[in-house]
């Protein structure tokens, strides 16, 4: 921030000037001057640990030195292109992609934006089956232009007039939250899902065309389909005469140019990031059961891998959210030294979604768990603790 800028300008400044498209939450009163390794830097001073990866895509770090070096070098030889000329950088990247998703995966059409990528899987659905009634999950997040926003089953979808026409949905797999139980209470997702088709084959007009999923709904609360479950998906839809589109916009690779993307991959690989991720995040995972068994508040823990979420609730028999008190552990954490987002969305409850990069050491996990757990012994409301391994 410029030495002549005060804070008080500068929050003045980004009021009258910036939209956020955020279902009307304010930005945070932060001012982030840079970013470096798993970790961002305030005005103040202030170093602050990133679990939420920047908007859940610097699986590498900020600023990784070797992307880096890759934006530097490129930026220097082509920086652009006409649509109907190619470089080197972008054929190799859709031959490292298709080298390395199964079988039948096997063309690339590369897009700028998550939205963007929807949009497009989507009209392909449309032209290949001839039809056009698109199916979501409730809860979901795919994006703010018109067929993506359609299939996104969140509050914020509402004022907008009518959505794409076909748009229908399914429940979301929320093991938490399901009412469809088994007789030994365990979550009966099979008869979820296909009562959820029963209502879904109830609506059509029989133009069923695809239904687009996330293998993991990051904005619905970080909710993990349970095994088995995309097996059956498909089943619905390959019977229906569907595709199944799977939009990985959260847990796929970082958004960025032809040539960093290969980059990227290569480092994956490489480094073998998706083991260590797995490695880390049952520690991760651990820690939140351990601290779900000291405190009643935490009423769920769900994730995979270094994504993982907490559900925060006012009593676990009622399930009710509690946003306040989510809203304060989260400043708390910030106050601390970590950054984690808390979802404060209604009818998904008030969960935080905490996705650190794939490149966080173990001293700097625990840094973070160590931030966390100070925050719900710091913050009022949050201490009521059970007994040892009570629920």
């Amino acid at each position: 921030m410029p030495h002549s800028t005060t804070t008080q300008e500068f929050w003045s400044a980004a009021d009258s000037v910036l939209v956020r498209y955020s279902g009307g939450a304010d930005f945070i009163r932060r001012i982030i001057e840079r970013a470096e390794g798993m970790y961002l830097y305030d005005s103040n001073g202030q170093k602050i640990l990133d679990f939420t990866s920047g908007q859940m895509s610097s699986i590498l770090g900020h600023s990784n030195p070797e992307i880096v070096s890759v934006i530097r070098d490129q930026i220097g030889k082509l920086d652009h292109l006409f649509s109907g000329l190619l470089s080197e950088p972008v054929v190799s990247l859709a031959s490292k992609l298709v080298s390395i998703l199964p079988p039948g995966l096997d063309k690339v059409q590369l897009l700028s934006t998550g939205a963007e990528s929807n949009e497009a899987a989507i009209r392909m659905a449309k032209l290949y089956t001839g039809k056009f009634e698109i199916v979501g999950l409730s809860n979901s997040w795919h994006g703010v232009t018109f067929a993506a926003a359609s299939m996104t089953y969140q509050p914020t979808r509402k004022g907008y007039g009518p959505a794409a026409p076909g748009s229908l949905i399914l429940p979301a797999p929320n093991g938490y939250r399901s009412r469809f139980r088994n007789p030994d209470g365990t979550y009966d997702w099979k008869s979820e899902l296909d009562y959820g088709f029963s209502l879904v084959d109830m609506q059509s007009v029989g133009s069923l065309a695809a239904v687009i999923v996330e293998p993991i709904l990051s904005s619905g609360g970080v909710i993990v389909l349970p095994p088995g479950y995309l097996r059956r998906l498909k089943e619905h839809c390959e019977a229906r005469g569907m595709l199944l589109i799977v939009d990985e916009a959260q847990t796929g690779v970082d958004p960025l140019p032809a040539a960093v993307g290969l980059r990227v991959l290569e480092m994956l690989e490489r480094d073998n990031l998706a083991a260590r991720a797995e490695t880390l995040g049952h520690r991760f995972r651990s820690f939140l059961l351990g601290l779900q068994a000291q405190y009643e508040c935490i009423g769920d823990v769900r994730g995979m891998g270094l994504m993982q979420g907490m559900e925060i609730v006012k009593n676990r028999a009622t399930k009710e959210p509690d946003e306040a008190l989510a809203t304060a552990l989260a400043d708390r954490m910030l106050e601390l030294g970590l950054s984690a987002n808390v979802l404060r969305i209604p009818g998904i409850g008030s969960s935080f979604r905490m996705a650190p990069p794939l490149t966080i050491t173990e001293e700097e996990l625990d840094s973070g768990l160590a931030i966390i757990a100070d925050a719900f012994r710091s913050t009022p409301g949050a201490a009521k603790v059970l007994a040892v391994g009570g629920h």
